[in-house]
């Protein structure tokens, strides 16, 4: 999950075509700036690619780390301000293959040169998760049932996204029985109306549907930097970050960034200067601490209390470190289940131009 603006971000969580990705042209042309990586992205016919995102990313400081810039009309490029280590570099953009992943480090001035995606179903495979949504048939004049969808299954997962997407009927009810809240919300959509209405999405798009291509980042929008760093863990579930004050965003720069895990009772910190996470247990109101898995739903109506369910999902470790009470010294932690799960990420922008 990408905790930032969904046009550019969140489509790099999404899969993209099973196939091979494309083999980039890499030519090395000059040395650029000590701490940039910089250059051009051609296509096969030597026509610039503008408005595409080129990606550097590295697991080799203390937490994942990634920067992503897009080309200008001349397909050039600058990812700036980079700590000095090893990326590796690669290429997306609408209509195109994802480029193979090339190493790269600040320094260096490339061409890269990148195919056009097959068919339309390769090039639909990287379209956000919300274009893919809009090709649900909800039941037709129903906007209690659609807004019970939103609140109930869109509030916490991100429908259409490649894992909501590429399962049938049976899988998606197996599923959905894993967690004793999914399973609830699931009987109050009306279970059978729910599967019918996502085996429909399902079967279009598997024999072939696709949303209309979205545009390219243009204009200001290709002046936007953005740096990812990992965060939490696989049970994070941190809506929310804060670096500075927004009636002086000016404050704090290069300051620990701060989050808050609602469903772990934690709290995050990322050092961007040091590039190392931490976080903090936060005391809550009234006892209100009950455990991630411990956690228990009432339904309307009865006082029965039944297991919310995502103890199915495994439970969190205990971090081996933590960060103390003046803000932390940015020492990094480690989680004995970080592996198994994908890492959360914590955004930061800034504007640049060529």
């Amino acid at each position: 999950m990408y905790l930032t603006a969904t046009l550019f971000v969140m489509l790099f969580v999404q899969a993209c075509s099973k196939e091979e990705p494309a083999q980039p042209h890499v030519e090395l042309t000059a040395h650029g700036p000590a701490d940039a990586i910089e250059g051009r992205v051609r296509s096969a016919a030597d026509a610039p690619e503008a408005g595409v995102w080129v990606i550097a990313e590295t697991d080799t400081l203390p937490t994942p780390y990634r920067k992503i810039v897009v080309t200008d009309d001349q397909g050039r490029f600058v990812i700036p301000d980079l700590p000095p280590t090893e990326y590796r570099l690669w290429v997306r953009g609408y209509g195109l293959r994802d480029s193979a992943k090339i190493a790269a480090s600040p320094g260096m001035d490339l061409e890269l040169r990148v195919t056009a995606a097959a068919t339309p179903v390769e090039a639909a495979a990287i379209y956000p998760a919300s274009y893919w949504l809009s090709l649900l048939n909800p039941p037709e004049q129903d906007a209690d049932w659609v807004s019970h969808f939103k609140l109930g299954c869109q509030l916490c997962h991100q429908v259409g996204s490649l894992i909501t997407r590429i399962h049938g009927r049976a899988t998606l009810d197996l599923g959905l029985q894993k967690a004793s809240y999914m399973n609830l919300t699931a009987d109050a959509l009306g279970r059978d109306l729910l599967l019918d209405v996502m085996e429909d999405w399902h079967e279009r798009m598997v024999a072939g549907e696709t949303p209309p291509p979205p545009p390219r980042p243009a204009g200001l929008e290709r002046n936007l930097v953005i740096t990812q760093w990992g965060w939490g863990d696989g049970f994070t579930y941190a809506h929310d970050a804060i670096a500075t004050d927004k009636r002086d965003p000016s404050r704090f720069s290069d300051r620990p960034i701060y989050g808050v895990d609602l469903a772990n009772d934690r709290l995050l910190m990322l050092d961007p200067k040091t590039h190392t996470t931490g976080e903090s247990p936060t005391p809550t109101f009234n006892g209100h601490d009950t455990p991630w898995c411990g956690q228990t739903y009432k339904p309307l109506g009865s006082d029965a209390a039944l297991q919310v369910g995502f103890g199915s999902l495994g439970c969190p470790s205990k971090p081996a470190v933590e960060f103390g009470a003046d803000g932390g010294s940015g020492r990094n932690i480690r989680w004995n289940s970080m592996r198994r799960f994908a890492n959360r990420y914590v955004p930061s922008l800034h504007v640049r131009s060529l």
